[in-house]
């Protein structure tokens, strides 16, 4: 297996790619903690996809023990480098409280992060969600602040080439 070869050899973009692989169980029987691990090895040398990902393993208790806080700070990584799926997850942890202090007017700024870059989620998370409320109103059913779990959206279950 080529990718395996490469991810072997330290290209971040395979380790990714291979830890997708795993993660939805794609030519590999599916694997959460060997996702982790190659998502884990990418991340370490900077690839905002592979933070993404971990984030969203974090979140979900995936391959490791669910820790929001873990879920934030690998987001918050992405999150920096631009990585518009990962604003859009920093945004609804910030509006949830999980892993974070609860803060709409932060979660509102990663939001608009996100939507300035054309991410179509993110536009939607921003409607109807206001600062000057001190809370953010949804006007539509789909979601409801203070659920018990936030709309995370974006993750890992893109192709390499969505983000």
């Amino acid at each position: 297996m080529w990718l395996r070869r490469a991810a072997d050899q330290g290209f971040a973009l395979a380790q990714y790619n291979l830890g997708m692989l795993y993660g939805n169980g794609q030519g590999v029987p599916q694997d959460y903690t060997q996702a982790v691990v190659w998502y884990l090895r990418a991340a370490d040398r900077g690839n905002a996809l592979a933070q993404t990902s971990l984030g969203w393993m974090y979140y979900n208790g995936q391959g490791v023990p669910q820790d929001y806080a873990q879920g934030v700070m690998w987001f918050r990584k992405a999150a920096d480098q631009g990585a518009a799926p990962a604003q859009n997850n920093l945004g609804a942890m910030y509006e949830h409280g999980q892993g974070v202090a609860r803060d709409y007017a932060s979660a509102v700024l990663w939001y608009r992060k996100a939507a300035d870059q054309g991410f179509a989620i993110a536009q939607y998370d921003l409607v109807g969600c206001t600062e000057t409320a001190g809370a953010c109103r949804r006007t539509t059913h789909r979601v409801s602040c203070g659920s018990a779990r936030p709309p995370i959206r974006g993750s890992s279950r893109r192709s390499p080439n969505s983000v």
